[in-house]
């Protein structure tokens, strides 16, 4: 009798544990500018007074969805996640990353620097995009 009743209750708790919370705040896609949506390629990336411009042979973008996730392709890993934005400043939460080595990973380790300490954005028309961060880094997008 005491066997019938444990797993039953042992169902119950696995069930329960499958159970996922949500822990992003989403934002809808009407609040931010319909421009930012899509793909824009890295013209040059600014850290510690030091430019990175990507190669030929290292294409580099950062696609937003209207599902409020983000895709930044850099050469040779991506990373993905979820951002918030409003008018002026734009945030980006620690996504999953793939981890190749690469030959050329400096636009990578540029965007690994600068991501997570972003703090604003100008959006120049449907043209350019500066994503500025606190540590003094930036990058430039263009369509």
């Amino acid at each position: 009798m005491k066997k019938s009743l444990l797993l039953p209750a042992f169902g119950v708790l696995l069930l329960g544990a499958c159970t996922t919370a949500k822990t992003t705040q989403e934002q809808p896609a009407e609040q931010f500018p319909s421009q930012l949506f899509g793909q824009w390629n890295v013209a040059e990336l600014v850290l510690n007074d030091s430019t990175v411009v990507p190669t030929d042979s290292v294409v580099a973008a950062l696609t937003f969805a209207e599902d409020t996730t983000y895709l930044f392709e850099t050469g040779c890993n991506a990373i993905s996640g979820i951002f918030t934005a409003d008018s002026a400043n734009i945030s980006f939460s620690e996504g999953a990353a793939t981890m190749m080595l690469c030959p050329d990973m400096q636009v990578e380790d540029a965007v690994k620097a600068i991501l997570p300490n972003v703090n604003g954005y100008q959006l120049n028309g449907d043209s350019s995009l500066v994503i500025t961060a606190k540590n003094g880094g930036k990058i430039t997008f263009k369509r």
